[in-house]
C-alpha cells in the first residue's frame, strides 16, 4: 500500500511512509473533516528516508528514518542523523514522538522542522465533488508551546486543530497571507551518540469550548496498549497451529477492534479506511454477523444504532422511507449543507432484510430478549417496508427503483452503475430484484417469524413463514438458470432475467432459499472455473464479454463475498468446498501487508501470480476483516441457538491448519473453550449451561434453526 492508515474512535490518520502527509488525501479526519493536510517532516531542511515503518495496530505506527545524501551540504554525512518517529491515536488526538539520535563521531547543529497546515477540506472534496463556496479561515492562535488553527463552515460549525509540542524551545513561524499553515522548529546541538525528544500532539476540535488538557506521549502510548489489552480479555482469543493463518485471525480481530465506532448508541464498524470511515448500514450488519464470534456486543451496538436512524418518513431526495434502514452516514460540512445526499442517505434495498436477520442471530448467539423487546418496534416497521415500499407491486420480490433520479443508480451490495449489467452490457430498467436481496427477503421473513413465536403471536409467525414459503418457490421459478447451473443476477422491470453469471447467488446459500438439489448444482458452479480464480471466488465469471480481472465489482474477488459463501456451503454440508475456499482465501492473505485481506482484489488466475491488490481498495476495511472469522466459523460449523439450550458444531477444518484453540468464546450467559483439528472437536470448557452437539459434516437439505 501506498499508504499507512490508524484509526481510532471517530478519528482517522492516513501517512506517507515517511509518517508525513504529504498532500492530495493524506490527513487527519474526523467526521468526514481534513484537520491536518500538511505534515512534513526535516532535518536541516531535507527530508529523511524510511528504513522501515509499519503500522502494528491500526492505532500506532512506528517508522525509522535517516538522513540521505542530500544533508551533506550541512556537514552531515549520510546515515548520521536517525529519527524513530512513533504515532498514536488515542483520546481522539494524534500524539506522536521525534526521537533523534546522532550516530556519528562529530557534533552535529540539526535544524529540526515539523511544517503543518489545513484548509480543513471536506473528504468528498477529495472524492472529486467541487464547491462554490467555503466558508472562512479565523486568526491563528499561538499560545506557549502550541497554536490553533481554525476554520468556521458555512454551516455555522468552527472547526480547529490544536498542535501542541513538549520541548519549549520550539519556535512557530506562520506563512504570510494565511492563518492555517506555517512550520515548527528546534534547533540542537548534538555531541556524538547524544539523543533528543519532542512530543507532539494534533488534537480535532468541534464548536466552542475550552482547550483540553495537554497528554504526555507516554502515557499517550501506555492507554493505547493498556486499551488494546483490555479489548483482548473481552474477546474470544483464537489460536492456530499455522503461523500465516493465526496472523491473519489476529490482524482481522485488531482491525475490527479499531475500526469500531460509537456515536451514542453502543459501537459498529465503520466501514473502511481512507473513504468510508464512518456509519454504513449494509457494511455494519454483515460485519456484525461476521463478529459474532469474536464479539456479540458489536452486533449489539450496531442494531441500536441503526434503529436509532430507521427511516420514519417519505424523503425521496434521501430515498428515505418509514420503516427502511439506512445506507449511509455522514456529518461532513457538504453534508450538513445538503451539498452532497449522503448526510442521511436511504438508498440501499437490501438493510433492511439484514437488520431483521442479525438481530435474529443475535439473540439466537445471546439469547438477548431484552435487545428483541426494545427493538420490536423497530422490527414490525422493517417488516412493514418489506411488504410495502419494498414490494410496490406485490409480486414478493424486494425491488429498488431508480428511475427518480436516486443518488445511488444500482442500490445492492454491488453498487457500481454496471454491476447489473445484461452479459451485453446493456443495463435493466427499474424495478430491479437482484437475486441475493431474495434470500435476505426470506431469512428476514423466517427470523420474524421466529421472534413472533417467541413473544407468543402465532398468528403473526404464521403469515411470515407463509410468505417465506411463497417468495421461496417463487424465487425457483423466476431466478433459476438452468444451462448454466446458476441463478441470474437480477430480475429487471419486467420481471425478465438479467441472466449474467456472478457471485451473487452464493449469498442466496445463506439464507437458505435454494433448494438441496440446486445447491449441489450451484457449489459446483461457484467453485469451478470460470468463477473460482484460485484465490477466491470472482465476482463475474470470466466467461461473460463484460468480465475484467480489473473490474471493482464485474470480475475481482471479494473476501467478504467469498466469506458469506463460505457460510452458505456450510450451511449446506459442503465441507470440503469450505475448506477449499478457505484455503484459497488464507493462501491470498499472504501476500498483503500485514496479512491483511484488501477490501477487494484483481481477479487474474492463480496460475498467472500472486494476487494483485486493486488500486484504491480501502485497507482496513470491516467486511474484509470480518470476512477471516466468516469463514472459521464455516469451518467449524458452528450454529447457536440459545433460546433451545443447543451449540451445534459440525468441524471440517484443512489439515494444513493444524490444531485450532478459540478461548473465551462468548455464548449465551457463559462461555467455550475448545480444540479443533480436522472433524475432531474437543470442548475443554463450557460455562453456558448449553448442551453442544458434535455432528458430522456433509451435504444436507436447506433447512436450518430459522425455519
Amino acid at each position: 500500500m501506498e499508504w499507512l492508515a490508524l484509526k481510532e474512535g471517530d478519528l482517522f490518520l492516513l501517512t506517507d511512509r515517511q509518517g508525513d502527509l504529504s498532500g492530495d488525501y493524506y490527513g487527519l479526519y474526523h467526521q468526514e473533516t481534513q484537520f491536518l493536510d500538511r505534515w512534513r517532516l526535516t532535518v536541516n531542511g531535507h527530508p529523511l528516508r524510511p528504513l522501515s515503518g509499519r503500522a502494528a495496530d491500526l492505532y500506532r505506527s512506528a517508522i525509522l528514518l535517516v538522513n540521505g545524501t542530500d544533508a551533506a551540504a550541512a556537514g552531515v554525512q549520510p546515515l548520521e542523523v536517525e529519527v524513530l518517529r512513533r504515532q498514536v491515536l488515542v483520546e481522539g488526538a494524534l500524539h506522536e514522538e521525534l526521537r533523534l539520535f546522532n550516530r556519528s563521531l562529530q557534533p552535529h547543529s540539526l535544524t529540526v522542522a515539523l511544517a503543518f497546515g489545513t484548509n480543513f477540506s471536506d473528504l468528498f472534496e477529495y472524492r472529486g465533488c467541487t464547491r462554490r463556496q467555503r466558508g472562512r479561515d479565523l486568526p491563528p492562535a499561538c499560545g506557549e508551546q502550541c497554536v490553533v488553527l481554525g476554520y468556521e463552515g458555512l454551516d455555522q460549525i468552527r472547526r480547529r486543530t490544536l498542535i501542541r509540542w513538549s520541548d519549549p524551545a520550539g519556535q512557530v513561524e506562520l506563512l504570510p497571507g494565511t492563518g492555517t499553515s506555517g512550520a515548527i522548529r528546534w534547533r540542537y546541538d548534538l555531541e556524538p551518540g547524544a539523543s533528543r525528544a519532542i512530543g507532539l500532539s494534533v488534537t480535532p476540535l468541534l464548536g466552542e469550548g475550552p482547550l483540553p488538557p495537554p497528554i504526555p506521549f507516554d502515557f499517550a502510548a501506555a492507554l493505547a496498549s493498556q486499551r488494546e489489552r483490555e479489548h483482548e480479555q473481552t474477546v474470544t482469543q483464537l489460536r492456530c497451529g499455522h503461523p500465516d493463518a493465526e496472523r491473519l485471525l489476529r490482524r482481522s480481530v485488531q482491525d475490527l477492534r479499531s475500526l469500531a465506532t460509537d456515536i451514542g448508541h453502543g459501537p459498529f464498524a465503520a466501514a473502511g479506511i481512507p473513504w468510508f470511515a464512518t456509519l454504513f448500514g449494509r457494511d455494519a450488519l454483515i460485519t456484525a454477523y461476521q463478529a459474532l464470534l469474536m464479539d456479540p456486543e458489536l452486533a449489539r451496538g450496531t442494531l441500536r444504532t441503526l434503529a436509532h436512524y430507521q427511516g420514519s418518513q417519505l424523503r425521496p431526495e434521501r430515498d428515505e422511507e418509514p420503516g427502511k434502514i439506512l445506507h449511509e452516514l455522514r456529518r461532513g460540512e457538504m453534508a450538513n449543507l445538503g451539498e452532497i445526499p449522503f448526510g442521511r442517505y436511504y438508498g440501499t434495498v437490501d438493510a433492511t432484510p439484514l437488520f431483521i436477520m442479525l438481530l435474529h442471530e443475535y439473540i439466537r448467539w445471546t439469547g438477548d430478549l431484552d435487545l428483541a423487546r426494545e427493538l420490536a418496534p423497530n422490527l414490525r416497521l422493517a417488516l412493514a417496508w418489506m411488504e410495502t415500499y419494498g414490494d410496490p407491486d406485490g409480486d414478493l420480490f424486494l425491488e429498488y427503483n431508480t428511475d427518480a433520479g436516486s443518488a445511488l443508480s444500482v442500490q445492492s451490495w454491488k453498487d457500481g452503475a454496471h454491476s447489473m449489467s445484461r452479459p451485453d452490457g446493456s443495463l435493466p430498467e427499474s424495478p430491479v430484484a437482484v437475486v441475493e436481496v431474495q434470500g435476505y427477503a426470506y431469512a428476514a421473513l423466517l427470523a420474524g417469524a421466529w421472534l413472533a413465536g417467541r413473544f407468543g403471536d402465532s398468528r403473526a409467525e404464521a403469515l411470515l413463514r407463509q410468505r417465506a414459503e411463497a417468495l421461496r418457490q417463487r424465487f425457483e421459478e423466476r431466478f433459476w438458470l438452468e444451462e448454466r447451473g446458476t441463478y441470474c443476477i437480477a430480475l429487471d422491470g419486467q420481471k425478465r432475467q438479467v441472466a449474467t453469471a456472478t457471485s451473487d447467488p452464493g449469498h442466496c446459500l445463506w439464507t437458505g432459499i435454494v433448494s438441496h438439489e440446486r445447491a449441489a448444482i450451484l457449489a459446483r458452479s461457484l467453485l469451478n472455473p470460470p468463477l473460482f480464480s484460485g484465490w477466491g471466488i470472482r465476482t463475474m465469471s470470466a466467461e461473460e464479454p463484460i468480465y475484467s480481472p480489473l473490474d471493482y465489482y464485474n470480475g475481482t474477488v471479494w473476501p467478504h463475498d467469498n466469506g458469506i459463501i463460505a457460510l452458505g456451503l456450510a450451511r449446506y454440508g459442503y465441507a470440503a468446498e469450505v475448506k477449499r475456499l478457505a484455503t484459497s482465501l488464507f493462501q491470498a492473505a499472504r501476500y498483503f501487508e500485514e496479512y491483511r485481506l484488501p477490501e477487494v482484489f484483481c481477479g487474474y488466475d492463480a496460475a498467472d501470480g500472486p494476487p494483485v491488490q486493486w488500486p484504491s481498495a480501502c485497507s482496513p476495511q470491516a467486511w474484509a476483516a470480518g470476512a477471516t472469522l466468516m469463514i472459521l466459523r464455516a469451518l467449524l460449523g458452528l450454529e447457536p441457538d440459545v433460546p433451545a439450550g443447543l451449540v451445534r458444531f459440525r468441524p471440517s477444518l484443512p489439515d494444513w491448519i493444524g490444531r485450532l484453540t478459540l478461548t473465551g468464546l462468548r455464548i449465551g450467559r457463559g462461555q467455550i473453550d475448545l480444540e479443533a483439528t480436522g472433524e475432531t472437536l474437543i470442548i475443554h470448557r463450557n460455562t453456558t449451561g448449553l448442551k453442544i452437539a458434535i455432528e458430522e459434516a456433509r451435504p444436507h437439505g436447506n433447512g436450518s434453526a430459522d425455519s
